[in-house]
C-alpha cells in the first residue's frame, strides 16, 4: 500500500534508479532531488564465441547480417523486423536476419517464416556477445511500453556493433555520446505499424553501406566504456 511505502521511504537516504521512467511510480513521495542518483546498467563482457559460425549457419562472409535479440512478446519488434527485412530483400540479395529469443510472438513468427532461407530463428541463446560478433548490425525496434534500459544494446556496444533502435525508455541517451554523436540510427516511436516498418526498412537500407557501419562502430566502442563493470 502507499501508506507502507511512505513509512519505509522515510528511512531511505538515497534512491538509485536506472531509467527516468522508474521515478513515475514514486512521484507521490515528492522525493528530494538531492537523494536521487541515476546509475546506468553495466555488464561483464563475455569473450566466448557463439556456438555456431557463419558458415555453420549457411551465411556467406559478404552477407550483411541483422540481428534481433528480444523476448518473444508483442511490441518487442518481431513482426516489424521480419516485415522490414522482407521489404529490404526486394532491393538486396546479400542479407540475412537472425532472431533470438523465446515466447509466444516468436512462435507465431516462426510458424510463418521458418522455411525462409534468409531468416534464422535461434531460440534462446546465452552467448549474445558472441552472436553480435558474427553480426553486422543489431536491431532493437521495440515499441514495448515498459522498455527502460535494454541490456542487448549494452552488449552490442561492447562488441562495437552498429545499432538501429527505437526512441523509447533510455535508448536515445544510451546511443548518444557526451559530445552529441549518435551511435546508429534512432527510430521515432511511431504508433502506425506500417509507417514504423517503413522507417525500419529505410534504416536497414542505410546500414547496408559499409562505411556507415564502420563510422557507427567507432562511436560504439567509445560509448561501451560507460558500461564497463569496473566503473
Amino acid at each position: 500500500s502507499t501508506t507502507l511505502i511512505e513509512k519505509i521511504s522515510k528511512k531511505v537516504t538515497s534512491w538509485i534508479y536506472t531509467a527516468d521512467r522508474n521515478l513515475t511510480a514514486l512521484q507521490f513521495l515528492n522525493i528530494d532531488k538531492n537523494k536521487l542518483i541515476k546509475l546506468s546498467n553495466a555488464m561483464q563482457i563475455d569473450n566466448e564465441p557463439f556456438p555456431k559460425t557463419r558458415a555453420q549457419l549457411k551465411i556467406k562472409e559478404d552477407t550483411v547480417v541483422f540481428t534481433l535479440v528480444a523476448r518473444g512478446i508483442k511490441r518487442k519488434g518481431w513482426r516489424a523486423s521480419i516485415e522490414a527485412f522482407l521489404l529490404l530483400e526486394k532491393e538486396y540479395s546479400n542479407i540475412h536476419l537472425l532472431l533470438v529469443g523465446d515466447g509466444e510472438e516468436m512462435e507465431k513468427c516462426k510458424n510463418i517464416y521458418d522455411k525462409h532461407p534468409k531468416i534464422t530463428f535461434l531460440g534462446y541463446q546465452s552467448k549474445i556477445h558472441g552472436l553480435y560478433r558474427i553480426s553486422d548490425c543489431a536491431i532493437v525496434p521495440t515499441r514495448f511500453e515498459g522498455e527502460s534500459y535494454p541490456l542487448c544494446i549494452i552488449q552490442a556496444l561492447q562488441v562495437g556493433l552498429p545499432i538501429i533502435a527505437t526512441d523509447v525508455g533510455e535508448i536515445k541517451s544510451m546511443l548518444t555520446s557526451k559530445d552529441g554523436k549518435t551511435l546508429g540510427i534512432i527510430l521515432p516511436n511511431e504508433r502506425d505499424t506500417k509507417i514504423f516498418i517503413n522507417h525500419l526498412k529505410d534504416a536497414m537500407s542505410e546500414m547496408m553501406k559499409k562505411e556507415k557501419r564502420e563510422k557507427f562502430s567507432s562511436i560504439s566502442k567509445e560509448l561501451a566504456k560507460n558500461y564497463d563493470m569496473s566503473n
